[in-house]
Protein backbone atom coordinates (compact mmCIF):
# COMPACT_ATOMS: atom_id res chain seq x y z
CA UNK A 1 0.00 0.00 0.00
CA UNK A 2 1.47 3.26 -1.24
CA UNK A 3 0.80 6.57 0.99
CA UNK A 4 1.30 9.10 -1.35
CA UNK A 5 2.63 13.06 0.39
CA UNK A 6 1.97 15.39 -2.59
CA UNK A 7 4.83 17.80 -1.88
CA UNK A 8 2.42 21.07 -2.34
CA UNK A 9 2.48 24.31 -0.59
CA UNK A 10 -0.36 22.59 1.89
CA UNK A 11 0.57 18.64 1.18
CA UNK A 12 -2.40 16.69 0.54
CA UNK A 13 -2.77 12.75 0.48
CA UNK A 14 -4.16 11.08 -3.12
CA UNK A 15 -7.28 8.27 -1.83
CA UNK A 16 -9.01 6.27 -4.25
CA UNK A 17 -13.01 5.32 -4.47
CA UNK A 18 -12.53 1.36 -5.30
CA UNK A 19 -15.11 0.31 -7.80
CA UNK A 20 -18.59 -1.00 -6.31
CA UNK A 21 -18.75 -3.86 -8.24
CA UNK A 22 -15.38 -5.53 -7.07
CA UNK A 23 -15.84 -8.44 -4.66
CA UNK A 24 -13.09 -7.30 -1.82
CA UNK A 25 -13.61 -3.74 -0.60
CA UNK A 26 -16.17 -2.31 -3.25
CA UNK A 27 -17.05 1.35 -2.60
CA UNK A 28 -14.48 1.46 -0.24
CA UNK A 29 -11.87 4.75 0.35
CA UNK A 30 -8.25 3.45 0.07
CA UNK A 31 -4.64 4.27 -0.46
CA UNK A 32 -3.71 3.31 -3.76
CA UNK A 33 -2.19 -0.04 -3.91
CA UNK A 34 -2.73 -4.01 -3.11
CA UNK A 35 -1.05 -7.31 -2.99
CA UNK A 36 3.06 -8.06 -3.66
CA UNK A 37 3.10 -10.16 -6.16
CA UNK A 38 6.25 -12.48 -6.04
CA UNK A 39 8.13 -11.02 -8.83
CA UNK A 40 7.95 -7.80 -6.55
CA UNK A 41 11.13 -6.90 -5.26
CA UNK A 42 10.14 -5.07 -2.33
CA UNK A 43 6.73 -3.65 -0.68
CA UNK A 44 7.87 -0.61 -2.06
CA UNK A 45 8.21 -2.30 -5.66
CA UNK A 46 4.73 -3.29 -5.26
CA UNK A 47 3.23 -0.18 -4.04
CA UNK A 48 4.74 1.57 -6.86
CA UNK A 49 3.68 -0.84 -9.54
CA UNK A 50 -0.03 -1.43 -7.96
CA UNK A 51 -0.10 2.47 -7.88
CA UNK A 52 0.89 2.64 -11.44
CA UNK A 53 -2.22 -0.16 -12.55
CA UNK A 54 -4.77 1.25 -10.36
CA UNK A 55 -4.26 5.25 -10.77
CA UNK A 56 -1.54 5.83 -13.36
CA UNK A 57 0.43 7.50 -10.91
CA UNK A 58 3.88 7.32 -12.88
CA UNK A 59 7.14 6.53 -10.71
CA UNK A 60 9.16 9.12 -12.11
CA UNK A 61 6.63 11.25 -9.45
CA UNK A 62 7.02 9.47 -6.83
CA UNK A 63 9.98 8.86 -4.51
CA UNK A 64 9.33 6.11 -1.61
CA UNK A 65 10.88 7.64 1.91
CA UNK A 66 10.52 4.24 4.04
CA UNK A 67 7.93 1.92 5.61
CA UNK A 68 5.38 3.19 8.33
CA UNK A 69 4.41 0.55 10.83
CA UNK A 70 3.32 -3.35 9.48
CA UNK A 71 -0.59 -3.65 10.26
CA UNK A 72 -2.27 -7.26 10.89
CA UNK A 73 -6.11 -6.63 9.89
CA UNK A 74 -8.12 -8.69 12.19
CA UNK A 75 -8.52 -11.35 9.36
CA UNK A 76 -4.90 -11.90 9.11
CA UNK A 77 -3.70 -9.91 6.06
CA UNK A 78 -0.57 -7.76 6.76
CA UNK A 79 -0.42 -4.26 5.40
CA UNK A 80 3.11 -2.58 4.87
CA UNK A 81 2.40 0.99 3.96
CA UNK A 82 5.26 2.65 2.25
CA UNK A 83 5.42 6.75 3.05
CA UNK A 84 5.99 8.24 -0.10
CA UNK A 85 6.83 11.95 -1.26
CA UNK A 86 4.87 12.52 -4.57
CA UNK A 87 6.05 15.36 -6.86
CA UNK A 88 3.07 17.98 -8.22
CA UNK A 89 2.99 17.85 -12.30
CA UNK A 90 1.61 13.99 -12.83
CA UNK A 91 -1.69 13.27 -14.26
CA UNK A 92 -3.90 10.25 -13.26
CA UNK A 93 -5.17 7.38 -15.28
CA UNK A 94 -7.95 5.25 -13.31
CA UNK A 95 -8.33 1.88 -13.95
CA UNK A 96 -12.21 1.34 -13.88
CA UNK A 97 -12.00 -1.98 -13.29
CA UNK A 98 -10.40 -1.22 -9.91
CA UNK A 99 -10.62 2.62 -9.23
CA UNK A 100 -13.65 4.56 -9.55
CA UNK A 101 -12.54 7.97 -8.19
CA UNK A 102 -9.08 9.47 -6.79
CA UNK A 103 -9.20 12.87 -5.22
CA UNK A 104 -6.31 14.22 -2.67
CA UNK A 105 -7.04 15.47 1.15
CA UNK A 106 -5.34 18.09 2.61
CA UNK A 107 -2.87 16.30 4.88
CA UNK A 108 -3.47 19.01 7.38
CA UNK A 109 -6.95 17.44 7.74
CA UNK A 110 -6.22 13.92 7.99
CA UNK A 111 -3.61 14.94 11.09
CA UNK A 112 -5.96 16.23 13.25
CA UNK A 113 -7.44 13.74 15.89
CA UNK A 114 -10.89 14.85 15.76
CA UNK A 115 -11.10 13.35 12.15
CA UNK A 116 -10.05 9.78 13.44
CA UNK A 117 -12.69 7.45 14.48
CA UNK A 118 -11.91 3.85 15.90
CA UNK A 119 -14.49 1.49 15.71
CA UNK A 120 -15.59 -2.38 16.93
CA UNK A 121 -17.13 -4.40 14.04
CA UNK A 122 -19.29 -8.10 14.98
CA UNK A 123 -18.66 -10.87 12.28
CA UNK A 124 -19.63 -14.16 12.87
CA UNK A 125 -19.40 -13.65 16.53
CA UNK A 126 -15.85 -12.08 16.62
CA UNK A 127 -15.52 -8.25 18.02
CA UNK A 128 -13.25 -6.67 15.10
CA UNK A 129 -11.49 -3.55 16.16
CA UNK A 130 -10.96 -1.47 12.54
Amino acid sequence: MLVPVVQRNDPSVPLTERTARLADHGGEISFPGGKIDAGDASPAAAALREAEEEIGLARAFVEPIGYLNIHITPFGHRIVPVLARVLPGFALRLNRDEVEDAFEVPLAVLMVSQNHKRETLDWNGFSLDS
